[in-house]
């Protein structure tokens, strides 16, 4: 008998007891995709931290978790609408690890109440995949506090951006200048203004030698569709592009 081993307090088993309990415990993870199944909606993706363990003599176990297979993927949306991303190999993002076992709700094509027939909780089978979640060490560049980002990053900030401010949205730069033209708005105006030219033209055509009252006519008409195509909301002025 090992005189030298002391008896465990009770505070100490139950501490043991929930520390093993914690250890078997899934929560999240941060994992980097392998491949993506479009048609499904689903990545393969290795888990990015290893599992550390206790052995039982004051070392450690340390393995790799497996590679995890048909993970939904969390894509942002509501009310018919969606956000997707080109997931590609080797973007990065955070695993949920589920209360419940997910097989019976990822076999179901509408959101209705299930029974899992699995008992398992946290499981690694039971994951979903939320792309974008990146280290500090890597973080994506030009982020900014007072608007909202949108496009490519290319790691110096210089990819196409669209920023969304208080004070409009811009294209390119977080700061241009020019005015972004309305495709089917500006087209209708440059259609008035055209016409009214032609109407003008065919009028002066008309009126030589001496049709002053036509002239006048068709100096009337296109003075006013030039009006309207200067002043027209074929140019937005909140809508802001450079590049």
């Amino acid at each position: 008998m090992d005189s030298t081993r002391q008896t465990p307090t009770w505070a100490q088993i139950i501490r043991a007891a929930v520390d093993a309990g914690a250890a078997r415990l899934r929560v999240h993870l941060p994992a980097r995709v392998e491949s993506y199944n479009e048609a499904r909606g689903t990545v393969s993706v290795v888990p990015l931290l290893r599992e550390v363990a206790d052995d039982g003599d004051g070392g450690q176990v340390v393995e790799d978790l497996p590679v995890l297979n048909a993970v939904p993927v969390e894509w942002p949306g509501a009310g018919g609408f969606r956000l997707t991303f080109p997931v590609q190999r080797g973007d990065t993002g955070v695993l949920s690890f589920h209360d419940r076992a997910l097989d019976e709700w990822k076999s179901s094509t509408e959101a209705r109440l299930v029974t899992p027939q699995d008992v398992r909780r946290h499981h690694v089978s039971d994951a979903t995949f939320r792309p974008g979640v990146r280290s500090p060490a890597a973080p994506w560049t030009g982020a900014r506090l007072d608007a909202v980002t949108l496009g490519f990053d290319d790691g110096r900030g210089a990819g196409m951006q669209l920023h969304l401010t208080q004070q409009g949205i811009a294209l390119g730069e977080a700061a241009p200048t020019d005015a972004v033209l309305k495709g089917t708005t500006y087209r209708s105006a440059e259609d008035v203004l055209l016409n009214a030219l032609t109407a003008y033209l065919a009028n002066i055509i008309g009126a030589i030698p001496g049709g002053a009252a036509a002239t006048s006519a068709a100096t009337t008409t296109w003075a006013t569709a030039l009006a309207q195509f200067q002043a027209g909301p074929h140019l937005s002025t909140t809508v802001k592009v450079k590049g």
